[in-house]
């Protein structure tokens, strides 16, 4: 098995609906008219809106600051072991497009050790403390969310050449009560979504898995 690193993923358009009863969008951006990125280190903060969405493209205002969407705490990327000399994010032109259409890009340059296994990581995390209740009318019942990856040549190779496997690329993951919440350290509310592209041994082509997984204590069991 070939161990290599394809290190280039493009996120084209990101839409994010909260609701009881119907979904109502509460959140589009494809990060264009002043939408913008700041890198801190070894994290990045996305900033500004998207004129194609007026109302519900503010990353700001609406992700972190305003309690009648989730009341989120925080949206940052993160590049989990690592600096931006090893992994980035940044908002580029759409190599797909000869329009100006605008992209997210994570580029990994530099894997990072963890336990047995050579990972690399660019996290965008969103988070809410906002607990639904149906007694008390608060939080959201149901989470929809959608985007748009693409993925260029170099996965093409890879997903063509039967001597390679990839593991697997986490594209999106949904936590209820994670290993960090301090209320729930049983892990009886605890669940985990995960969506992975990956590559199998001698089988060309690259597949979609969703996984579902409980939490008892600290180990997530599918």
């Amino acid at each position: 098995m070939k161990n290599q690193l394809a290190g280039l993923l493009f996120l084209g358009f990101i839409s994010i609906s909260f609701a009881q009863l119907s979904p109502q969008p509460i959140f589009k951006s494809g990060f264009g008219g002043i939408t913008s990125i700041t890198q801190t280190g070894n994290t990045a903060v996305i900033s500004g809106v998207d004129f194609d969405f007026p109302g519900v493209s503010d990353w700001l205002g609406i992700l972190e600051n305003n309690p009648e969407t989730g009341d989120f705490n925080q949206f940052i990327i993160s590049y989990l072991g690592g600096t931006i000399s090893d992994r980035l994010a940044v908002i580029t032109q759409d190599p797909a497009s000869l329009t100006t259409n605008k992209v997210l890009k994570f580029e990994l340059v530099n894997p990072y050790l963890s336990g047995t296994s050579m990972l690399g990581r660019i996290q965008a995390n969103m988070k809410s403390d906002n607990i639904y209740s149906e007694t008390l009318g608060t939080g959201y019942e149901r989470f929809n969310y959608s985007t748009k990856v693409f993925l260029p040549i170099t996965w093409q190779n890879m997903a063509n050449d039967i001597d390679y496997s990839n593991g697997w690329l986490t594209l999106m993951e949904f936590f209820n009560n994670g290993g960090w919440i301090d209320d729930d350290p049983t892990g009886y509310h605890a669940f985990r979504i995960t969506v992975n592209l990956y590559k199998e041994d001698g089988i060309p082509g690259l597949k979609l898995r969703a996984t579902a997984e409980t939490r008892t204590g600290s180990s997530w069991i599918i």
